[in-house]
């Protein structure tokens, strides 16, 4: 059995170079799903290249309903398109369940996952241990993209209770 993988990474803006990531992980693909949040807008021509690939899209609105997609044993291969403000409005504790179950589903299926998050995360966001393994990408444009290291802990926040 194939134990999955997963791949997180962090995008300035929604750009070609995310567009053709995508269009490249999936070219060899017989199968997979699409989910996008609010505030990403998918143009016509994007839209039909996926699913002339076989490609299933589906607009995600709640962190709930993720995580049901992830429990419904799916064995699709597929690739979330989230921007990060989305995790923000969804309230920590629903990011953090939402983050913290994300690690569960290529393992528990065998599949391919890939978090592409659009928009810098925000502080909260960033200190889930899960966001430990995500790439960003510094720069974008030219003729190469730059991925940086992932940001590790500096410190601590304190809770609002330890003020």
């Amino acid at each position: 059995m194939n134990r999955g993988s997963l791949m997180i990474m962090v995008y300035s803006n929604f750009s070609e170079s995310l567009r053709d990531n995508v269009t490249s992980i999936f070219e060899q693909s017989e199968g997979f799903r699409i989910l996008v949040s609010d505030g990403i807008i998918l143009d016509y021509a994007f839209t039909e290249k996926l699913r002339r690939m076989n490609g299933f899209i589906q607009r995600i609105l709640t962190s709930h309903q993720i995580v049901r997609i992830m429990g419904d044993g799916s064995n699709m291969d597929s690739c979330m398109i989230i921007r990060s403000s989305i995790l923000d409005d969804w309230g920590k504790e629903n990011s953090d369940y939402f983050l913290d179950t994300l690690p569960l589903w290529p393992g528990q299926n065998g599949t391919k996952v890939f978090l592409f998050l659009v928009g810098a995360p925000s502080p909260l966001v960033r200190m889930n241990h899960t966001m430990g393994i995500a790439f960003y990408a510094d720069k974008q444009g030219g003729e190469k993209l730059q991925w940086g290291e992932t940001a590790r802990r500096q410190g601590r926040l304190l809770s609002r209770w330890e003020k």
